[in-house]
């Protein structure tokens, strides 16, 4: 998508605006117009989105400035992503949204990344010599964005401080598992406040401690697992596992898809629920054959209603075909950096130029825009300066009660 069509000098105005807006987090005028040429390389039809592409799409007659942004300009990475997160939620926050955990490898030739392993990328037994970022997206009616990322590192990677160093890995940075990671990105969605309805984890998300953050903030919840996960104990004493309780369900018992999905879902209740009453179920998707069955371990608070964890359900492949077109679009694995700050510099570029596209494809919110107008019939009216700061919108906090509460 090219973006200098129109505005002053050229410059989509909707994109100048973005600019304004990180524009605080750049210390020199440099650094912000460096940002301002990285992210309109992104979003141009480069082929090959790296620092040299991205410079001479820019009109530099060399990548040292871009180069220099990544690498060696006084900004941080986080606060980018907390701007950018900000953004999708003034622009596509929505209370039916759902926020999915999942992972993207970022497949490398040799051993100098930061990162890099060979790592399992899937329930599959195949390795893969890769990177593999744990990323949070933002499911809503209105478009789709990735607000948060992390790079996971690997044991061998915690355990060779000469190698961590070299790849600029501060000794601060502790080992997490991949479920760790995506729990930690779930508290700063919820101390943001953005509104959703429940939350879905792939492979790299699942696991106890998104399952305990959401119990705790009664989230529904659903997790991918595999046809051979242990689901529900057996008088035998050997579990019972998901591939084999789903045979035991009765054929009538599927309801089919809508349209012209061939896909059909049965939920089992599995056990007599927790204290706090969160129930457990397996959901399982049949399509066609039992090899192309998808399985689903699912927690939610009473009263939940069965849309919002098929929502939930639904948004782990959306996902996952968004980002392979995002791959393309937005250069997401383009780069060419090897240490660990750069990384997150040009994933967190990436995600705001990404956060760009889905807020321009979704358009104007029908719903604020009539609320904007109401307010502006009831309000007097107010003299602006270039120091009255904007009004932002703040969205709920991160909680889903039960309908009777």
């Amino acid at each position: 998508m090219r973006i200098s069509d129109g505005g002053a000098g050229g410059r989509d105005p909707k994109l100048a605006e973005l600019y304004a807006r990180i524009g605080t987090l750049f210390a020199r005028s440099e650094s912000r117009a460096r940002a301002a040429d990285y992210v309109e390389g992104l979003l141009s039809g480069v082929a090959r989105k790296n620092s040299w592409q991205v410079a001479a799409h820019a009109g530099h007659v060399s990548p040292d400035g871009i180069q220099w942004l990544l690498t060696r300009a006084p900004w941080s990475a986080d606060a980018l992503r907390d701007l950018t997160r900000d953004y999708v939620a003034e622009n596509l926050g929505d209370d039916r949204a759902v926020v999915v955990l999942d992972h993207i490898a970022f497949p490398k030739r040799g051993d100098k990344s930061v990162g890099v392993a060979r790592q399992r990328t899937g329930q599959g037994k195949r390795m893969t010599n890769c990177q593999l970022a744990i990323v949070a997206y933002y499911v809503s009616r209105r478009g789709i964005a990735i607000i948060d990322r992390e790079l996971y590192l690997p044991p061998q990677w915690i355990e060779a401080p000469e190698r961590r160093r070299a790849a600029g890995v501060s000794d601060r940075v502790d080992h997490a598992t991949r479920s760790e990671l995506a729990a930690a990105m779930l508290a700063r969605v919820g101390a943001a406040g953005l509104p959703l309805a429940a939350v879905a984890a792939g492979w790299s998300g699942r696991g106890a401690p998104v399952r305990e953050y959401c119990a705790r903030h009664h989230v529904p919840y659903a997790e991918e697992i595999t046809p051979q996960y242990p689901v529900l104990d057996s008088p035998g004493g050997r579990p019972l596992q998901a591939g084999n309780l789903a045979r035991l369900i009765p054929a009538s018992s599927f309801e089919a898809g809508q349209g012209d999905s061939d896909e059909a879902t049965a939920t089992l209740r599995l056990g007599s629920g927790s204290p706090d009453g969160t129930a457990t179920s397996l959901l399982v998707r049949r399509a066609g054959t039992s090899a192309g069955n998808r399985y689903f371990l699912c927690h939610a608070p009473p009263a939940t209603a069965a849309a919002t964890l098929l929502s939930a359900v639904n948004a782990l492949p959306t996902v996952r075909r968004h980002i392979a077109d995002a791959r393309v679009e937005v250069g997401l694995d383009h780069y060419e950096v090897r240490k660990w700050e750069p990384w997150y510099r040009h994933i967190s570029l990436s995600l705001l130029a990404m956060a760009y596209l889905a807020v321009t494809r979704a358009g104007p919110d029908p719903a604020r825009t009539a609320a904007d107008a109401d307010a502006a019939d009831t309000r007097l009216p107010v003299q602006r300066t270039e120091e009255t700061p904007p009004s932002q919108w703040r969205p709920a906090p991160l909680t889903t009660k039960p309908s009777h509460q």
